[in-house]
């Protein structure tokens, strides 16, 4: 094994050992999102639009980084922490959506629901997103945040 399990003060963050290096990789998302793309026909702009299909998924710039890491490591077990801000019942289906995927999360917990962007993809034309803003953190929730990690 390239990597010996090592104990941490944080039960939740995995370290490993190669030589006398203690190595983790840990991602943070402050402003994690729930992404929901819809696949359009023919859109208009001044009636209802149907969706052919569409698409859940949690993201944010350190969950999409998490996700490739787990993706490049091919179910072998990593060092990784993945910390991200999480509230509302939009950030309980978020944990949940990446439970799904495998893919332990660490939450900050926060007063503030998740953020949810919307993609609108015609099947000619240009792709429209709308991307809601991220919670404002808190001095409180940035404390937290620096315990867990």
């Amino acid at each position: 094994m390239l990597f010996e399990k090592s104990t941490s003060p944080n039960p939740s963050a995995k370290t490993f050992e190669l030589g006398k290096i203690i190595m983790k990789i840990i991602t943070v998302t402050l402003a994690p999102a729930i992404d929901v793309t819809y696949a359009l026909e023919k859109p208009v702009s001044d009636g209802l639009n149907r969706a052919k299909s569409f698409v859940l998924m949690a993201g944010g710039k350190g969950i999409n980084v998490s996700r490739a890491i787990l993706g490049a490591a091919d179910g072998k077990e990593v060092p990784l922490l993945t910390v991200a801000a999480v509230g509302g019942a939009s950030g309980g289906m978020f944990c949940d959506m990446l439970a799904s995927e495998g893919m332990d999360i660490t939450r900050i917990p926060i007063a503030a629901p998740l953020r949810i962007n919307v993609s609108a993809i015609p099947d000619d034309g240009e792709d429209c997103e709308i991307n809601a803003p991220g919670a404002e953190m808190t001095a409180d929730d940035l404390k937290t945040a620096e315990t867990l990690i």
